[in-house]
């Protein structure tokens, strides 16, 4: 995975150009990802995913049903995205809660 040191970090390539052209060579590396359900042998109770664009294809490789997290909160900047997503949670036992800016909150059925 390649990361771009722009005004923000991102993995975005595009979003990258749009911050700031003139430096993307000389502020950006590669570095090795690896999934979750590789890194992480604990249960959590608070999962935060903000990828820039790839936030459900991460959120569908965790296992949820082993963490099971109380509360997911997720960005989503494509209304598309949201419905998508909503879809799969509520499928993964998560009800939608609310939307603050771009971060989409849900909760696991049966807590908070």
């Amino acid at each position: 995975m390649k990361i771009f040191l722009v005004p923000l970090n991102t993995i975005s390539l595009n979003r990258s150009k749009k911050l700031n052209s003139k430096s993307i060579k000389k502020n950006s590396y590669y570095v090795k990802s690896q999934k979750i359900n590789k890194i992480v042998k604990n249960k959590f109770d608070l999962l935060n995913i903000d990828i820039e664009g790839f936030d459900i294809k991460v959120l569908k490789s965790i296992k949820l049903n082993f963490y099971k997290p109380k509360l997911i909160c997720i960005e989503i900047l494509n209304c598309k995205k949201f419905h998508s997503l909503k879809k799969y949670l509520n499928k993964q036992n998560y009800v939608y809660m609310r939307k603050m800016g771009p971060s989409c909150f849900f909760r696991l059925k049966g807590k908070l």
